[in-house]
Parts: C-alpha cells; structure tokens; sequence
C-alpha cells in the first residue's frame, strides 16, 4: 500500500509540474521587443513630458555611461515629447542629478566620452565605484583652493 501511494503521490507531483510549466511558457522576440521598447519609453505612446519626465527617464537609465553628445541628441529625446536641454540643465542645476566620468580613460572630454547622468542621492555608490583621474593628483602639486574644490568634487560629485 506504501508503494502505491508514493507512486500516486509522484504523478500528481508530475502533474502539478507539467500543469505549471505549462502556464510559464516564453513570450515571442516580437512581444518582448515591444514590452522593452513601452518601459524605455521609445514608442509614441509611452514618452514622457516635461521636467518630471527627465527624472523619470535618468532614474530608470541610473548610471548609464553613454557618449556625452548621445545624451541630448538621442537618449532623451527619443523618450520624451519635446525635449529641451534646459530640463537636463535644471535638474543639474537643482542637485537633483549629477554627471560624472565614472571608467578611466583620456582626460579629454569630446562628444563621444562616455558620461553618466545619475540621481543626486546615488552619487556615493557610483563614484565610490569609478576610478577618477583626479584621485592620481598627489595633492602637495596643486593649490590650497584648487584642494578644496578637488575634495568637494570627491566628496558630492560634479
């Protein structure tokens, strides 16, 4: 009788399984291009407006080293209905946002260097993460308010 009951116990358990993965089944590439094109905001009818709508975007995109021209040429008015470089411009100006070179590299800054746009309260994590040109300055070269500027950069960021 033991042995019978175990069996059963096992086909209902097969079954149960058989029954879940049936309900999980993958989306289509179509489907989930359009899911991810919605909840980036690309297509027509889910672009964002507005200063509210520059928040929105830069926290979901939190971090994104992206070529600094990309930004305002592509990424964000690709999102948003008319777009103006002001709103970016405010939102930096406020404290609300902060830009930085977070990965090394030359310390020219052209159209393609790769910047990050990332909401004021997650400076710390991401420049904590980053390896900044300013760090290799031994601070015996440069001046007492050169050194003050250097260590609120360090501190909270451009």
């Amino acid at each position: 009788m033991l042995f019978r009951s175990r069996r059963l116990l096992a086909r209902i358990h097969r079954y149960t399984l058989n029954r879940l993965r049936a309900e999980i089944s993958p989306v289509s590439v179509a489907d989930f291009m359009r899911f991810l094109f919605t909840w980036q905001h690309v297509t027509p009818a889910s672009k964002l407006a507005g200063p509210e709508g520059v928040r929105a975007i830069l926290a979901q995109l939190d971090g994104t080293e992206l070529p600094a021209r990309a930004w305002e040429r592509d990424v964000l008015p690709a999102r948003l209905d008319r777009y103006e470089p002001s709103m970016l411009d405010m939102l930096c100006l406020t404290g609300e946002v902060s830009w930085a070179r977070l990965s090394s590299g030359p310390t020219q800054v052209v159209g393609a260097t790769p910047i990050a746009l990332f909401m004021r309260e997650h400076a710390e994590a991401w420049l904590a993460g980053s390896i900044g040109q300013a760090d290799n300055v031994p601070d015996r070269q440069i001046s007492a308010a050169t050194s003050i500027v250097l260590d609120a950069l360090r501190s909270r960021g451009a």
